[in-house]
């Protein structure tokens, strides 16, 4: 790697005015027809829209974007995704939002609902919660996601790693133990810089299938890379074990002194997630032991 770590990469712009509008939307809306749940779930829905964090995104599929990190996943009958008129009158539009935000068609009340117009565009509102996340990374191989899923999960990176809850993470007793790659950039599968290096050194292709990555950082301030490849024959595997400079530089950055040699800061770190970013783009580990 490089002699220095990049800066994590910062959130889109923020979303100004677009989820509050929304949320007034709501203000006094008819609920004839929702029983306790639902309304639970709606007033949610409200408070979440007037909180502070959203971001603007790119138009998908005619609406405008906007997404934001939320500390706490979303009560059981609320959604992670939905969608609003911008502008609208009558009531038609809230039969619709609801059955959007609560993923049911089941209660929109059969009567008091007149056909109207909106003007403007759909806004498209996405919320991620790390526990989202987590479920996200676990549902699918690296190499088997979708660009969309993988995209979302970029998103995600650049808000965690806003919020990073561990000051001077590099020297946290949390980063002991062993760590799995589950993701590396869109279309990069799990090819960290170690993967692309140890593909090199087995003769074998950059197009050849890296199968897996593994980390396991030690208590004596040591680092193992473990990557497992192959190329239509068995799976082959190369470790390199490397002590890391201390103390380490700024408390934030994993300096391998040996080994692959790489000059890595930890911009995010937990009980569950670690990421790591170099040169390239962000590395997201899961924590298996």
């Amino acid at each position: 790697m490089g002699s220095g770590a990049a800066t994590a990469r910062e959130p889109e712009e923020e979303s100004v005015g677009n989820a509050s509008s929304a949320a007034l939307l709501l203000n006094g809306a008819y609920l004839e027809g929702l029983n306790e749940d639902q309304r639970a779930a709606l007033e949610q829905l409200r408070a979440l829209l007037e909180e502070d964090g959203w971001k603007k995104g790119n138009r998908r599929k005619g609406a405008n974007v906007h997404f934001k990190y939320s500390g706490e996943a979303w009560g059981s009958h609320a959604a992670d995704q939905f969608l609003m008129p911008r502008f609208a009158h009558g009531r038609c539009f809230l039969a619709l939002l609801l059955a959007l935000a609560l993923k049911s068609w089941t209660f929109a009340p059969s009567r008091g609902w007149q056909p109207c117009r909106a003007t403007g565009d759909l806004e498209y509102f996405e919320v991620y919660s790390k526990d989202q996340f987590l479920q996200l990374l676990q549902e699918r191989p690296a190499q088997q996601r979708s660009v969309g899923e993988q995209e979302k999960i970029e998103r995600m990176v650049s808000f965690l790693e806003a919020e990073n809850p561990t000051a001077r993470a590099a020297e946290s007793m949390s980063l002991l133990g062993r760590w799995e790659l589950a993701f590396c950039g869109v279309n990069r599968g799990l090819k960290v810089q170690p993967a692309l290096d140890a593909l090199k050194e087995a003769s074998l292709p950059e197009t050849a299938e890296v199968q897996s990555v593994l980390l396991e950082i030690f208590q004596d301030y040591s680092m193992k890379t473990q990557v497992v490849m192959s190329s239509g024959g068995s799976p082959s595997t190369i470790e390199r074990t490397s002590p890391l400079k201390k103390p380490p530089p700024r408390g934030e950055v994993l300096k391998e002194e040996e080994g692959f040699k790489r000059y890595v800061k930890v911009t995010y770190l937990d009980n569950d997630l670690m990421i790591l970013r170099g040169r390239g783009a962000s590395e997201v580990y899961r924590k298996t032991s």
